[in-house]
């Protein structure tokens, strides 16, 4: 048996990610993503355009790589929720006779965006975490992690020459008030029984920490919303639409001020749906508007007693067209005056287009008196320390870092031959790969 990895995408950059591993004859496929910052430099909608424009613009990943083996991919597995893993799905997928297999929030999104580009989906296999799909002689294993999304997953392929490990994306939070701690137990179980390679982000390789907890952020919240003179001022806070344990943190605290909670915008209204539909939390108490009419109505009345009111919308990175730029651009009847509060629970990620755009919409908040909070925030990513309780548990054989630049890439190797029994050589345990290419494992004699 002979194992190969393709580096498809995101091993030149953040986003786009996209790796195949190959196992014999059988192909299985982890994520199709998108590159988001591509996607807003060239100010186009992935809907209008055909793959092999999005390919050229670096928005979808080039795939060409795997042209002779389309019929021998198996499956197609979507680990979370977020664009850059599943964004591409819509365009590449149909290219591959195989099932995206993926769990219930995870396909429900990706259906629902599915929907909106006017694809036609091809067949969804849903797992839950501690199922095991067998696959000819393979067999693919999902276990619990955390990270910024519900039901974000590890794949665990199981060969006869050992485990590959799929561990992109994630954060280690036990304190998470709608999902329950990573499966700790599990991953060192299959760490005791053999992994031959292990395939891992390193977002964040370069952060010498270990991430924090969401109870961070909600306290965090807690200080900006409650503990802040904002008695007669409006409230606005935004943060990512997907990140639905920090909607739940922005309602526990907003919930102390007795002020009513309406959610704006077409993305949140998606994700909540989605997440009430799989029982992750139930919504249906609150006010949700996702169509222009509807939150523009909400936003026109609110705006004659806005004390009354916290605002959770969308626009965290400055997007020209999210709720957040268009109250500051006056579209609405809501207005900021000085004293209220716009309260960014999100970082900017760090592209030209976000940063300006973040840019611009801060002067226009600045101009007409907001406090600004920024950075109310706590990462979904795995940083240094985290990074090493994974190698730690699972020592791997091979190690294959993704998910970055060369600069996150080397950070990620940089932190694996720290290991004194000098495990991690680069070019023989450790591999830097790029786009495009790929590494054969070997077999064992």
């Amino acid at each position: 048996m002979t194992i190969e990895i393709f580096a498809v995408g995101g091993y030149e950059e953040v986003g786009q990610n996209m790796t195949a591993v190959k196992v014999d004859d059988q192909v299985v496929i982890m994520d199709m993503g998108i590159a988001l910052d591509k996607l807003l430099l060239w100010g186009e909608s992935t809907d209008a355009l055909e793959e092999p424009e999005l390919q050229r613009m670096g928005v979808l990943p080039d795939d060409s790589v795997l042209d002779k083996y389309r019929n021998n991919v198996t499956a197609i597995i979507a680990s979370h929720a977020h664009l850059d893993h599943i964004g591409a799905m819509g365009k590449l997928a149909k290219k591959y006779n195989a099932p995206i297999v993926g769990t219930p929030f995870t396909l429900g999104i990706l259906k629902e965006n599915l929907r909106e580009e006017k694809q036609k989906p091809t067949k969804f296999v849903e797992m839950q975490f501690g199922e095991v799909m067998e696959l000819g002689d393979l067999a693919i294993e999902f276990l619990h992690v955390t990270h910024s999304t519900p039901q974000t997953t590890f794949t665990a392929l199981h060969t006869s020459e050992g485990i590959v490990f799929y561990a992109n994306d994630y954060k280690f939070d036990n304190y998470q008030a709608l999902e329950k701690p990573p499966d700790y137990k599990r991953i060192e179980k299959l760490g005791r029984e053999g992994v031959k390679a292990m395939i891992v982000e390193s977002v964040r390789a370069d952060d010498p920490s270990k991430t924090p907890s969401e109870l961070v952020a909600k306290q965090m919240l807690n200080d900006t919303i409650t503990e802040t003179l904002n008695d007669n001022n409006g409230i606005l806070v935004t943060c990512f639409s997907s990140h639905i344990e920090r909607l739940n943190s922005i309602l526990e605290v907003g919930k102390k001020l007795g002020r009513q909670i309406v959610f704006c915008g077409s993305s949140m209204s998606k994700y909540m749906n989605v997440a009430q539909k799989c029982g992750i939390r139930d919504f249906s108490e609150f006010e949700i508007y996702g169509r222009s009419k509807g939150r523009k109505k909400a936003l026109n009345e609110a705006a004659k007693n806005k004390q009354d009111y916290i605002f959770v919308v969308t626009g965290g990175q400055g997007e020209p067209n999210a709720v957040l730029s268009r109250i500051a651009n006056g579209e609405y009847e809501y207005k900021i005056d000085p004293g209220d509060e716009v309260i960014f629970s999100c970082s900017t990620i760090p592209n030209p287009s976000n940063m300006a755009n973040r840019d611009i919409l801060e002067r226009k908040l600045q101009f007409y008196g907001a406090r600004i909070f920024r950075d109310v925030h706590v990462s979904g990513h795995a940083g240094k320390e985290d990074h090493r309780d994974l190698l730690t548990m699972l020592n791997p054989e091979h190690v294959i870092p993704c998910h970055g630049g060369l600069d996150k890439l080397s950070s990620y190797a940089k932190l694996a031959s720290e290991r004194r029994d000098d495990k991690y050589l680069l070019g023989e345990t450790m591999h830097i790969l790029q786009n495009g290419q790929r590494l054969d494992l070997g077999a064992k004699a």
